[in-house]
C-alpha cells in the first residue's frame, strides 16, 4: 500500500492506494480516502487482504468461473482424500502441509431474516478478505448453510492461536461493519489437507455448541470438549 498525502486545496484528505496483480500483469487498483477520524491502524493489513481477494475474483471472472464453483471447492476438499488431492492439484494448493477448517454461523434470528441471503454473502466476502490476508491460498465458501474457511499450507500443527485470532477478527468486523452477530468454530489442525475431511463432523458439533452457548463468540475444541463428547 502507498500513502498519498492530503491536498486540502483540492478537498482531498489522505489517501492510500494499492495495485492488483496477476503475476506481473496489473489488473487494477484500490483507492481509499480518509473519512471521519481517519484511517485505522490496520488499513494496510485490510488492503493487502482486499487485493488478494479481488485479484482472485477478477481472475476467476476472466476464466468465466462462477461463485458456485468456489463453493464446490469447499465441498470437494471436505468430501474425502481423493477429492481433496484433486482439488489441491488443480488449484495449486499445498496438500502436504497442516490445514484447518473454520466454520462461521449466524444466530437463528439473523439466519431467518428477510435479508439473510445478502448477509451470508457479505459475511463470506468479509471472511475472504481476512482469510486472504492471513493465507493467500485460503478457500472460503458455503458449507451446509454456514460460511467455511479452509486454511491450507500452515507452518505447523501448533497454528491454533493464529487461527483463533483470524476467526475473532472476522466475527468482530462482521459485528462492526455488517451489523450481525456471527460465531465461529476453529476445528482441529490436521497434518495435511487430505485428512481435513476427518474434522468436519467435530467442527460442526463445535459450531453447534458455540451457537447454543449463552456466551457466543469463537471457540476451539478444548473449550467445549465435554459438550462435544456428550453429543457423540
Amino acid at each position: 500500500p502507498v500513502r498519498v498525502p492530503a491536498r486540502a486545496q483540492c478537498g482531498l484528505r489522505e489517501r492510500v492506494a494499492v495495485t492488483l496483480f496477476a503475476g506481473e500483469r496489473i489488473m487494477g487498483y484500490i483507492w481509499l480516502q480518509e473519512t471521519g477520524d481517519g484511517f485505522g491502524p490496520d488499513v494496510d493489513y485490510v488492503l493487502k487482504g482486499s487485493v488478494a481477494r479481488a485479484s482472485a475474483e477478477l481472475i476467476r471472472h476472466r476464466n468465466q468461473q462462477s461463485v458456485h464453483m468456489r463453493e464446490d471447492r469447499i465441498v470437494r476438499i471436505l468430501s474425502g482424500s481423493a477429492e481433496a488431492a484433486a482439488s489441491a492439484y488443480s488449484e495449486k494448493i499445498s496438500a502436504g502441509r497442516p490445514a484447518a477448517l473454520i466454520l462461521i454461523g449466524m444466530p437463528d434470528s439473523e439466519a431467518q431474516a428477510d435479508d439473510a441471503a445478502l448477509k451470508h454473502g457479505e459475511l463470506a466476502n468479509l471472511a475472504s478478505i481476512h482469510a486472504a490476508a492471513y493465507k493467500a491460498s485460503a478457500v472460503v465458501g458455503q458449507f451446509k448453510g454456514d460460511t467455511a474457511v479452509i486454511v491450507p499450507g500452515l507452518q505447523s500443527t501448533a497454528a491454533e492461536p493464529g487461527l483463533r485470532s483470524l476467526a475473532e477478527s472476522i466475527v468482530r468486523d462482521a459485528g462492526k461493519h455488517l451489523g450481525i452477530s456471527p460465531f465461529a468454530a476453529v476445528g482441529p489442525v490436521v497434518p495435511d489437507l487430505l485428512s481435513l475431511h476427518s474434522t468436519t463432523r467435530i467442527t460442526e458439533a463445535l459450531l453447534s455448541c458455540v451457537g447454543t452457548s449463552s456466551d457466543r463468540g469463537v471457540a476451539t475444541v478444548d473449550d467445549f470438549e465435554g459438550e462435544i463428547l456428550c453429543r457423540e
